[in-house]
């Protein structure tokens, strides 16, 4: 079971991550090759996730009742 507050927290993160990665790639300005490393980096991030839930033996669990 998740802790209260874990979906605060992640979002809360992930808008700091988010405005740190744009800073970094849109430093010198709105470019198009910035928003092109922008989204390789997007790409990998969802790349990474998805792998991570495929991989996720516990995500099996959902919907089932518990044994105990």
């Amino acid at each position: 079971m998740p802790r209260p507050g874990c979906s605060a927290r992640s979002c809360t993160w992930g808008a700091l991550l988010s405005s740190a990665a744009t800073a970094a790639f849109f430093a010198s300005g709105a470019t198009t090759a910035g928003l092109h490393e922008l989204a390789w980096l997007m790409t990998a991030v969802a790349v990474r996730n998805l792998v991570f839930s495929l991989t996720d033996r516990s995500l099996a669990r959902i919907g089932r009742e518990s044994k105990e």
